[in-house]
């Protein structure tokens, strides 16, 4: 779920042995590729202090249908920020399982965010896609395919939190996906999700030493899950967690880690070895 986010490391012997190996791929703008979605204009937006009274009703809502229900009414009149607000408070406030009224509702917010995503912020891009993915949307493709595309173009203005955030929703709705139609799965594993996460993979040194700790596990899940298994990534992550050393995991994340290690099939045995280890210690603290 929202459990994400932070490292950077040592190397280990194993670790050295990876980088000679794989190396990060050079870095490639490829200005040929075309949004998946094409930007809209659905109308011109409120005056600022009628953004600012909606921005104010939306995060003092404790109900999410009060927010569902104000951004259908008012949600084309919306600024990207308080279409991003509406989106991040019904991630909060809401769950995956939606009654029909309530699942319109969210569609219609959904269209009004495509519409705008392209003058989205960092900050917004990240929240869509955290507040989207915890809404149980994450078997849209068009609409993860968007999201992707936004976040690699505005990866360099994020902060390590927004990263990890924007990390952790493509490895869920990849996860989703993956149970759906094989039609769903192949696209969301496709071009807009690799490339993020090839401008990720690039960033992830200095990133790593700034995330906190539950996102180093979730970043290291979503590479596994998102089908990003390339030994250099993974390489980076491993020394990140020895550095801190893994009793700073929580069980749950010494799950996660070594799952998404195992999933990615690279070699760190002193990596296992210590998760292995910090385990049997705590065996009671596991599901």
């Amino acid at each position: 779920d929202d459990d994400h986010h932070r490292g950077d490391a040592s190397s280990s012997s194993s670790s050295s042995s990876l980088k000679k190996k794989d190396s990060p791929p050079a870095a490639v703008q490829d200005d040929t590729r075309r949004p998946p979605v094409s930007a809209s204009s659905s109308g011109s937006e409120a005056p600022h202090h009628q953004q600012v009274k909606w921005g104010k009703e939306m995060s003092r809502a404790d109900d999410v249908r009060r927010v569902l229900a104000l951004a259908e009414r008012h949600g084309t009149r919306f600024t990207a920020r308080n279409l991003a607000t509406a989106v991040h408070r019904v991630g909060k406030l809401g769950g995956r399982r939606w009654p029909r009224e309530d699942r319109r509702m969210l569609e219609s917010l959904r269209d009004a965010c495509l519409s705008k995503l392209h003058v989205f912020e960092a900050r917004g891009v990240a929240n869509a896609a955290w507040g989207f993915a915890r809404a149980g949307l994450g078997d849209d493709v068009a609409l993860f395919d968007a999201i992707a595309w936004e976040a690699e173009r505005r990866i360099d203005d994020m902060n390590p939190q927004e990263v990890a955030n924007v990390a952790w929703a493509l490895g869920t709705t990849t996860a989703t996906t993956s149970t759906s139609s094989s039609t769903s799965s192949s696209s969301n594993k496709g071009g807009y999700y690799a490339s993020f996460f090839r401008a990720l993979a690039l960033k992830l040194p200095r990133l790593l030493a700034r995330f906190e700790t539950r996102h180093v596990a979730s970043v290291a899940w979503a590479f596994a899950t998102c089908g990003f298994h390339r030994p250099f990534v993974f390489d980076s992550i491993a020394s990140e967690c020895l550095r801190r050393g893994v009793g700073s995991l929580s069980a749950r994340q010494v799950s996660q880690t070594a799952w998404a290690f195992a999933t990615a099939d690279v070699d760190a045995p002193e990596l296992f070895d210590a998760l292995g280890r910090d385990a049997a210690t705590r065996i009671g603290d596991f599901d």
